[in-house]
């Protein structure tokens, strides 16, 4: 041992006690703590045996000098040594491994230290509060919510890591506040609220009547549901078939036998409108032609309001139930439609105004005073801009010229001629190329 110590493990097994012809040891355990004896155990003597303890015997230099275990444990840090030898004229056999295993054990038990100290004792009456930082290893908990606890062990080698002990405090159910009844449109997504002014832990359950009240069955997620188990429950685009349906909350704590039920919200579900659209007395134009679409709404009512939408995007000040389309307003046309009930919908169909013309160059009014419109089909050569618009009299003679960047179809180019004399003029549009689109002539008065 590391104090100079020598104890005796196994005594001259062939020539003493053990009187045995064969000396293999492997894996034998001479352990302080055993009681078999090692004398008379067969090779190759695997197993847990006590020390010989045999005084006289020993490698030369090594005799045991220790009459017991704890004559060498008074210092257990440092070198420990093993020797052997044989009987014989020469040391025969070979050592392969060994190792020396010290458990540790304390006849008290070491102390923890408590945090937090809330509602802790030291006493089972509950009487004796717990002093932060004392050493104790048992405290009594009385915690009104739930709390993790820690204790941490200190002894004069060592600190524990804490260790967490989690507290779980169940209260009953407190009041459950109000479900309130609510109204929406096909197809909006509403919610019924309610919750528990106190209980823990607290669990929820939404019920569903199709009867007025008279019963009442459990909702599962799926379908229009969601949140059957939270304290809020949503319903995604309602329809007609849930008009009057009665929703209510159960909120319990199982751990308590503790329940308490909500009132019912009534849910109320409003019909959309049916709304179509028509356009009258025509879907093709030209310019200066003008058509009358109109917003078919059931049922009807003077408060309904209107929003005309081109292509998707709303019409600026379009807020009649009839919008008067022109050559400037191609392209398809919906209503939006909100109701007394606040209920808004989109017209089910759609109305597509186009041009009704196989020329592209359009000249009106003409005959004219001198002030006029252009316009071009700018399909036919796609979005070529500039223009540019040169006027010849009737002798050929060029009197007026002028660019214009038209965008829409059909985009208008306004002419004021009103300082030239009367007669007829020669017009000519070419492109941003110079190349001729088109030519006409007008006729002024």
């Amino acid at each position: 041992a590391p104090n100079g110590q020598n104890l005796n493990l196994v005594g001259s097994l062939n020539g003493g006690q053990g009187g045995n012809g064969t000396a293999n040891f492997t894996n034998t355990v001479i352990s302080s703590t055993s009681t078999i004896a090692i004398s008379g155990s067969p090779a190759p003597r695997t197993g847990i045996f006590a020390a010989e303890k045999r005084a006289g015997f020993g490698p030369t230099g090594n005799l045991q000098t220790a009459t017991d275990w704890p004559a060498l444990l008074t210092t257990l840090n440092g070198d420990w040594k093993l020797a052997l030898s044989d009987v014989g004229p020469q040391d025969i056999g070979t050592l392969t491994s060994w190792s020396v295993s010290i458990t540790y054990s304390s006849p008290v038990l070491a102390s923890g230290t408590w945090a937090p100290t809330t509602a802790l004792f030291t006493n089972a009456g509950l009487t004796i509060p717990y002093t932060a930082g004392s050493a104790v290893n048992t405290v009594y908990a009385a915690p009104t919510t739930s709390t993790t606890y820690t204790v941490t062990v200190v002894t004069n080698l060592c600190t524990s890591d804490p260790l967490a002990i989690p507290v779980t405090v169940s209260n009953p159910v407190g009041t459950v506040s109000a479900v309130s009844n609510t109204s929406a449109c096909e197809g909006q997504t509403i919610t019924f609220n309610a919750d528990a002014s106190a209980g823990n832990p607290l669990e929820y359950q939404w019920e569903v009547s199709t009867n007025g009240g008279t019963s009442y069955t459990a909702i599962a997620n799926g379908g229009v549901y969601s949140g059957a188990t939270t304290n809020t429950l949503t319903i995604t685009g309602v329809t007609l078939s849930l008009n009057g349906h009665r929703y209510r909350l159960v909120v319990s704590v199982a751990s308590c036998n503790s329940s308490v039920t909500s009132n019912a919200g009534i849910l109320t579900v409003k019909a959309n409108p049916v709304v179509t659209v028509s356009a009258a007395p025509f879907t093709q134009l030209y310019p200066g032609l003008e058509t009358a679409i109109k917003a078919n709404v059931t049922p009807s009512s003077a408060s309904t309001t209107y929003q005309w939408l081109l292509n998707g995007v709303a019409i600026p000040g379009a807020t009649a139930s009839t919008y008067i389309a022109n050559i400037d307003g191609l392209g398809e046309y919906t209503v939006e439609v909100n109701d007394p009930n606040s209920c808004s919908v989109i017209s089910s169909n759609s109305v597509t105004i186009t041009d009704s013309l196989n020329t592209s160059l359009f000249i009106y009014p003409n005959p004219n005073n001198g002030v006029f419109q252009i316009r071009y089909n700018n399909k036919n050569d796609g979005v070529s801009n500039p223009r540019f618009v040169t006027i010849y009299d009737a002798k050929g003679a060029r009197v007026y010229r002028k660019s214009f960047t038209v965008i829409a179809p059909y985009g208008k180019m306004d002419i004021d001629m009103r300082r030239f004399s009367k007669g007829v003029y020669f017009i000519e549009l070419n492109g941003a190329s110079g190349e001729r689109l088109q030519s006409e002539r007008v006729i002024i008065f």
